[in-house]
């Protein structure tokens, strides 16, 4: 599932980001969809921020996008990613409509520019969970 050589920090599973997780642990990437008004959204809330409805499913998402902004770490944000540097984090526009941040998988971090393409794919984060990261459209 990942080709990842450092430990990204885990996740923190509760009941309201289980199905998020798991999914990922499986190669998919599920956002909440509102129930009332269809509105998709990320991050994951207990309210549809559109409608205020409480009634919510997951919705499977194509993983694709668009890199809206992003930067480069030089500097280690935290102990576990010190073997990682430099890295770059983006913003992702997913193409149904929200964003991400991420870290962006690339060899060079100079291609990492806004407006680049990318697709989703998933670190194993243990327990059957996955965490999604992106990677360029032309990286393999």
């Amino acid at each position: 599932m990942s080709d990842s050589t450092f430990a990204w920090p885990s996740p923190t599973v509760t009941p309201l980001n289980a199905p998020f997780w798991k999914a990922a642990g499986q190669g998919r990437l599920v956002l909440q969809r509102c129930r009332s008004c269809d509105h998709l959204r990320y991050p994951i809330a207990p309210v549809c921020p559109s409608c205020l409805s409480t009634q919510t499913q997951w919705s499977e998402v194509s993983g694709n996008g668009e890199i809206f902004a992003r930067t480069v770490y030089r500097k280690a944000f935290g102990k576990q990613l010190q073997d990682a540097v430099p890295y770059a984090v983006a913003i992702v526009q997913l193409d149904e409509g929200p964003r991400m941040i991420s870290n962006i998988a690339c060899t060079d971090l100079e291609r990492v520019i806004v407006g680049g393409r990318v697709k989703v794919y998933f670190d194993d984060a243990g327990a059957d969970l996955g965490v999604p990261r992106f990677r360029l459209l032309e990286e393999k």
